[in-house]
């Protein structure tokens, strides 16, 4: 198969515009990334001392919970997914069902 030069651009100009498609939808269009900037957004809202009750009705579920930590700060962490190419993650810590620290990726 002979390819001349001219149809040969086209089919790499094609593959790169399809895949520049590809990235742009993957870090602002997909699911995950619209999930990631809501997220950042609602964070904002939460204050230390909101009841745990009114953080989910802010952020709504968790995507992961970590439960029975011996820590100094909280028995519970909600952790939730952050946008594209954030830092670290949005974190909440809670004890007796109260927020005691927000780690967001600011």
């Amino acid at each position: 198969m002979n390819f001349s030069k001219k149809s040969l651009l086209v089919i790499l100009f094609v593959l790169a515009l399809l895949s520049v498609t590809v990235i742009l939808w993957k870090v602002s269009l997909s699911p995950l990334a619209i999930e990631g900037r809501e997220n950042e957004r609602n964070a904002k809202k939460i204050e230390i001392g909101f009841s745990k009750n009114e953080l989910i009705s802010i952020m709504g579920r968790p995507n992961k919970i970590l439960t029975n930590l011996n820590s100094e700060i909280s028995d519970t962490i909600y952790f939730y997914r952050p946008g594209f190419a954030a830092a670290s993650g949005i974190d909440f810590y809670i004890e007796n069902d109260t927020v005691v620290f927000i780690g967001l990726n600011e």
